[in-house]
């Protein structure tokens, strides 16, 4: 999946890019997304990109599989077998099964779930893996040059 964006800084080999969900408007080729649902991506920047330009980022489509498996199937999972591990643990303790230890511990199940799905995309960010800029559609506009700094040669000097 490609997603087009803005260079919104650089951090190491990195590029931080704002898009907009491609969904949400037309507006984001033009480089604005007035819309609130922009998002940050931390992609490769092998193209060597600069701030200001607009690019387009290639997200592996690895990536986006394992993330949907891994938001949608691990809470579901661990929720299921906290809540097995909830039932047993009741009727060992109790004589029979207790529906709100087994509640507490499918919600425990989902809360480790959440929280583990919050680092590993947390690290899959910060390491930038399966995303990069694939190529520089428009680049960064340069700084405008002060008609006085030529005159004098020096810049930021101004001929009063």
């Amino acid at each position: 999946m490609n997603q087009i964006g803005t260079v919104v800084r650089l951090d190491g080999p990195l590029a931080i890019v704002e898009s907009c969900r491609q969904n949400a408007c037309e507006e984001c080729r033009e480089g604005s997304c007035e819309t609130g649902s922009a998002f940050f991506l931390r992609a490769l920047n092998n193209v060597g990109a600069k701030p200001g330009a607009q690019v387009e980022v290639r997200l592996s489509s690895g990536r986006m599989l394992g993330s949907v498996l891994l938001v949608f199937w691990l809470p579901l999972i661990l929720g299921g077998l906290g809540y097995l591990a909830g039932e047993a643990i009741g009727e060992r303790l109790f004589g029979a099964a207790n529906a709100w230890l087994a509640a507490a511990s499918a919600l425990t199940g989902v809360a480790v779930a959440i929280v583990f799905i919050i680092l590993a995309e947390r690290r899959a960010a910060a390491s930038g893996r399966g995303c990069e800029v694939v190529r520089i559609i428009d680049p960064a506009p340069s700084l405008p040059i002060r008609s006085s700094s030529i005159a004098s040669g020096r810049p930021g000097s101004s001929d009063s």
